[in-house]
């Protein structure tokens, strides 16, 4: 197989790889979506700018929030998954049977876009306070087009937007 060189700092990295290894550069373009707008069944042609959708997502989260839980949009899926945040939850792509809460976004061709099984996870640090912390993923966290390091906890806001390899969530809290 073939080696992906990174368009930024050649460095060599294996077939299949998402972003770089060395400065974690993304290797494939990015699909732009947010410019389509779902209305019932049918898809529009309707301009819709992000701070359009996002006012709509605060908007419509907002009608299924508590003081506990979070409301998740992955991509273009336009209805949110309200969960309910204890002290954690471990955002990825295959679910274990223990005690800890998970998301998983296997359903949402998180393979294909290169999330790991435990990608991330948020953690309660104090009502209202919700942190990010990557949890060493192959393909990286964006929060806000910013790189986590992994294992560095960052503050979540209402409306942030996480890229998990090359899967968007926006998170919603109360």
């Amino acid at each position: 197989m073939a080696a992906i060189i990174c368009p930024n700092c050649q460095f060599s990295n294996p077939q299949g790889a998402l972003s770089c290894q060395k400065c974690f550069e993304m290797l494939h373009d990015t699909v732009d979506v947010s410019r389509t707008a779902t209305m019932g069944r049918r898809q529009s042609s309707v301009a819709v700018t992000p701070l359009e959708r996002k006012q709509h997502r605060i908007a419509e989260a907002h009608k299924f929030l508590s003081s506990q839980s979070i409301a998740v949009y992955i991509e273009q899926v336009s209805s949110p998954i309200v969960l309910r945040l204890g002290t954690s939850l471990i955002i990825g792509r295959v679910i274990t049977y223990d005690n800890q809460l998970r998301l998983d976004l296997a359903p949402y061709q998180a393979v294909e876009k290169g999330v790991s099984r435990q990608h991330v996870i948020l953690k309660r640090a104090a009502i209202p306070a919700i942190t990010l912390e990557d949890m060493g993923s192959s393909n990286g966290t964006w929060h806000n087009d910013v790189l986590l390091q992994p294992f560095r906890p960052a503050t979540l806001v209402s409306g942030d937007e996480l890229r998990l390899g090359k899967l968007t969530l926006s998170i919603y809290l109360p």
